[in-house]
């Protein structure tokens, strides 16, 4: 077993016992989450910890030693439906500088939302899936600074996909070290609800500085 800025981990070192403990977390931040408090609804968006120790709701309390989560009311968010949006009316979203909520339902997408502004949350409630029809990815994230998607399941589609998700362009090549991107339980699937589905790739990864967490790519 493997214990990474954990406290009170069991004794002994890997080979003789079957412990390996690492005693900070180099680097890691929790998925962003939906709350409802007395200014109404919110995404909360836990701060970046560095070589940290301890779980993570310190940096939540006024005394933790960590930046408290930041706090986006969801007016600075478009909620999509897959009733009836299309990648077209998303990315004018995205472009007008809205972060992005899809809530349930299967997207078909006939070219991929791109997300090209720093520090953009696109965030899937129960698992939506996105399903691209005319060969294109499904999502494309610009060579940017802190990019998070979390919850959104990738389903390939009937016709080839170079990739169902892309982080930068081919060639990018820009230090992110200081706010790094982030993917948390994003999912690809290939020949679930659609069995003649096809990809060459999953996920494609051109950027520098991208966390994955929870990711099963299949």
């Amino acid at each position: 077993m493997v214990f990474i800025g954990d406290e009170n981990t069991p004794e002994g070192t890997w080979p003789v016992d079957q412990y390996t403990t690492i005693p900070e977390t180099p680097l890691v931040r929790e998925k962003p989450y939906l709350v409802y408090d007395e200014s109404g609804y919110a995404v909360m968006v836990p701060p970046l910890r560095q070589n940290s120790v301890g779980p993570s709701w310190n940096s939540m309390s006024p005394n933790g030693n960590y930046p408290r989560s930041t706090r986006i009311p969801i007016e600075k968010f478009y909620i999509a439906q897959s009733s009836s949006d299309t990648a077209e009316t998303i990315n004018l979203a995205l472009q007008r500088g809205l972060h992005l909520i899809l809530s349930p339902g299967v997207y078909q997408l006939d070219a991929p939302i791109v997300v090209r502004n720093p520090n953009t949350v696109v965030l899937g409630l129960g698992l939506p899936s996105l399903v691209p029809t005319k060969g294109n990815p499904a999502v494309m994230v610009s060579d940017v600074d802190g990019v998070t998607l979390g919850g959104i399941l990738f389903d390939a589609g009937v016709e080839t996909s170079p990739n169902l998700l892309q982080w930068g362009e081919i060639g990018s090549n820009c230090d992110h070290s200081a706010n790094p991107s982030f993917q948390f339980d994003c999912p690809c699937r290939i020949g679930g609800a659609t069995p003649t589905a096809s990809t060459n790739s999953c996920v494609v990864v051109n950027s520098n500085n991208l966390v994955l967490g929870s990711n099963w790519l299949c």
